[in-house]
């Protein structure tokens, strides 16, 4: 999944990725895509950015 993540990653707007290390090699525990809450109230132009950054991105 890394080698995915890593191939698309200039394509994604948003990715987190979570995880700690266990025995010395670091173990995937999530990975999400989306951020469920973008603090688009906290700056009011941050909508209309996020989604002209959208747009860009897949047209």
């Amino acid at each position: 999944m890394t080698s995915i993540a890593f191939a698309t990653y200039r394509q994604l707007l948003d990715l987190t990725a979570d995880g700690r290390g266990v025995d010395g090699i670091f173990r995937l525990m999530e990975l999400e895509l989306i951020e469920p809450f973008l603090f688009v109230a906290d700056a009011p132009a941050a909508a209309q950015r996020f989604a002209a950054a959208i747009c860009r991105t897949v047209l």
